[in-house]
């Protein structure tokens, strides 16, 4: 996970900048202020509206627009999960989601997951987070108001920190390929504790 730092040394919430991208969908729209790091949320377009008059066309550029993952990004998203972890998790259960993918978008294979595979709704939930901090970081990297630092850091127990620990130069690849195998242990886990459990 990388971690974000102003010009002016405030370091950002790079948890709460990917929920922004991933969890809004039409509103509420998220807006960080690149002089003070404050994440500004507004409800409505017409709370838009009147935000941006009373801000002024100039004084917009501070302000970066944390754009939410399109309901056909999350789609394409939700179908990469169906091939990625679905397919070595619960094969059998692959048709079913591909269908409910075709049929109703991501929002059907969340609902598929609620319902008849809750153990793999924590990897799709990590899966989207993995997806949202590259977002995050395109988007901070990608604009001309302010240089921000970014650096390449864990938390602890985090693929990025698995990686440092283990001598290894942390790159995109290495890191994409290391979280997307976190999120089948997990699933597995979970898995393990409802055979245990007999559910």
């Amino acid at each position: 996970m990388y971690r974000y730092t102003l010009q002016s040394g405030i370091r950002l919430s790079t948890h709460q900048l990917i929920d922004a991208v991933v969890e809004a969908a039409d509103f509420p729209h998220c807006y960080l202020d690149l002089d003070t790091g404050v994440l500004i949320t507004v409800n409505s377009s017409e709370m838009l509206a009147i935000w941006k008059r009373s801000v002024g066309a100039l004084a917009m550029k501070r302000y970066l627009k944390l754009a939410p993952f399109t309901p056909k990004e999350q789609d394409e998203l939700s179908r990469e999960f169906i091939t990625t972890v679905i397919a070595l998790i619960a094969p059998k259960k692959v048709d079913l989601a591909q269908q409910a993918a075709q049929e109703g978008g991501w929002e059907a294979v969340e609902a598929l997951l609620e319902t008849f595979m809750p153990e793999l709704l924590e990897g799709w939930y990590d899966h989207l987070d993995m997806h949202g901090g590259v977002r995050v970081h395109e988007l901070l990297m990608n604009q001309d108001y302010a240089a921000i630092e970014s650096e390449l850091r864990g938390c602890g127990d985090c693929a990025a920190c698995k990686l440092e620990q283990g001598g290894d130069v942390l790159n995109e690849e290495k890191l994409t390929e290391l979280e997307t195998e976190e999120i089948m242990q997990h699933v597995a886990r979970q898995l393990d504790l409802r055979r245990q459990n007999n559910e």
